[in-house]
């Protein structure tokens, strides 16, 4: 099991801790009130607070047990900010009956204490839910994949969404425009291998090319891959080339076909990560013939496993 996800049951256990103590207090409370002459059970609210404090700890265990904590981040934090709400005013009405005598004192004081065990990750989740990437609730590690890969903002002004990428319900938002930096800003070394895009021959050369037939010869600069001339993206795998870790897609990815450094990926493939830096990674992809496809993809498509 991914620490993360320990880290975020701790949480609920303890957030659990506080709903069984006060389904408990509701029920010493609801037995020292007489049932004669109530038409409406003066309990009723709280019964249907413990209700939606149940409900919020079973939603959150079900989204980081599947994983998709990040597809319904809105959902969870609507939730979270409407027990942030509540859970003050009813702890103060529990801490006030607790002056009551008998059953109803003694059912509100163990309200009060489960209550409290409520409030405290509830409002550590609220801040996690609502946080970005940036803030220190997710530098530190985050809780439960609460710390996303990069899901950008469709509302953003910058935002440039790629005509050509294909959206699947559920899947995170591509913004392209970054990959051109990150990839311009890096210098080659043997621990980042550069992708070679061809480029538009003068006049002259190609009236060399033409003379002669014969193609250009493409520079090397990485020792890793050798690239196949007229093949898309497509290497000659060098045995010293390192794998940072292997990932998983988790949504189909097709590439943008003005951009020949992109990579098409179908839901559950493997690839194998040899640089992580960035919102896009460079990936290795192997394919159904045996040989090997490199190429960029973006980071929050991709799981690590």
């Amino acid at each position: 099991m991914d620490q993360n996800n320990i880290k975020t049951y701790a949480i609920l256990g303890v957030t659990g801790f506080g709903v069984f103590f006060d389904f408990v207090g509701l029920i010493v409370t609801q037995a020292g009130i007489p049932s004669e002459g109530q038409p409406i059970n003066p309990l009723g609210l709280q019964w249907y607070l413990f209700i939606l404090y149940s409900f919020f700890i079973a939603v959150v265990a079900y989204y980081t047990y599947t994983e998709q904590i990040k597809n319904h981040k809105g959902v969870l934090l609507g939730l979270s900010t409407i027990l942030f709400g509540i859970l003050p005013i009813d702890i103060d009405a529990a801490i006030k009956s607790t002056h009551e005598s008998g059953a109803m004192g003694s059912g509100s004081i163990v309200r009060a204490f489960g209550l409290i065990f409520i409030i405290f990750p509830v409002i550590f989740l609220f801040f996690c839910f609502g946080s970005e990437e940036d803030p220190i609730f997710n530098l530190t590690g985050g809780f439960g994949g609460i710390n996303l890969p990069q899901i950008n903002n469709p509302f953003s002004t910058d935002a440039k969404a790629s005509p050509s990428a294909v959206v699947h319900r559920g899947a995170p938002i591509v913004v392209p425009q970054q990959k051109d930096v990150e990839m311009a800003d890096r210098s080659p070394s043997p621990q980042e291998p550069r992708f070679q895009t061809s480029r538009t021959p003068s006049p002259e050369e190609a009236r060399f090319q033409m003379a002669s037939r014969t193609p250009s010869p493409v520079p090397q600069t990485s020792p890793r891959f050798s690239v196949i001339p007229n093949t898309r993206n497509s290497v000659v795998r060098n045995e010293d080339a390192v794998v940072e870790f292997k990932a998983e897609a988790m949504y189909t990815y097709n590439a943008n076909v003005s951009d020949p450094n992109e990579i098409s990926m179908k839901k559950g493939e493997i690839l194998e990560v040899i640089d992580s830096k960035g919102k896009w990674w460079q990936v290795i992809k192997v394919e159904s013939d045996g040989t090997f496809t490199t190429g960029i993809a973006p980071s929050n498509y991709l799981r690590r496993i």
